[in-house]
């Protein structure tokens, strides 16, 4: 069976995984807090919530799953 979703859709998954991946953030942002989170967390969860729009996107315009079910 085929991927009912275009090659770019999964480099925008790749991207956003990256990026909530803390490991690039200098350690002085473990320092700053803003509304009682480090910045580096308030930053992750941000990109996840960035992750959920991007997901609900591609379920809604790119996934064409009506072709892959069987009836």
């Amino acid at each position: 069976m085929k991927d009912p979703m275009k090659w770019s859709v999964w480099i925008g998954f790749l991207i956003l995984v990256v990026l909530l991946v803390p490991w690039y953030m200098p350690k002085a942002w473990g320092e700053v807090f803003v509304f009682g989170l480090p910045l580096w967390g308030l930053l992750s969860i941000l990109l996840n919530i960035c992750l959920v729009c991007y997901i609900i996107y591609v379920i809604s315009n790119h996934w064409d799953i009506e072709k892959f079910i069987k009836k």
